[in-house]
């Protein structure tokens, strides 16, 4: 009888610890899962951004030309939003969204997808700068390129 009881006891307490052990496993998998891990070179460029450039056409400010405002959004998910308005005449604007990638192991410059032109940006503190898509340097009125952050 006493065999017994003790052959029960034991089985009942593996069984029990094997499911704590289960339980355990399971939330130490889930807290692994919630965690993310953050790039600080990403977080510099999260943010709001907002300038005026010359316009899409025009490496400088052209006589009579009053540019175009851009506001730039990036995000942490690497997605972003650009709007480009004209300043000139009829307001016109331009909304882009998709993702921006890095193109340099410093990431310090991005590039735009599905932006067609001036979709090259590099970081500068507390700005980012369009370039030239072309050549990959900035412009040579390169003042007027840069975005100041906003948040």
């Amino acid at each position: 009888m006493k065999k017994t009881l003790l052959c029960s006891f034991v089985f009942a307490s593996v069984c029990l610890g094997c499911s704590q052990s289960k339980q355990a496993e399971h939330s130490t998998s889930e807290t692994e899962k919630s965690i993310k891990v953050v790039d600080p070179q990403l977080q510099l460029w999260v943010g709001q951004y907002r300038g005026i450039t010359p316009c899409v056409t025009c490496p400088t400010f052209c006589d009579g030309c009053e540019g175009s405002t851009i506001d730039l959004k990036l995000n942490q998910d690497q997605s972003f939003e650009l709007v480009r308005t004209v300043n000139s005449g009829n307001k016109k604007s331009e909304t882009f969204n998709g993702k921006f990638a890095f193109n340099d192991d410093g990431k310090l410059q991005i590039q735009l997808h599905g932006v067609k032109e001036r979709n090259l940006i590099v970081w500068g503190q507390n700005y980012v700068e369009v370039i030239d898509p072309n050549s990959g340097r900035p412009f040579d009125a390169f003042e007027d390129f840069q975005l100041e952050k906003l948040s």
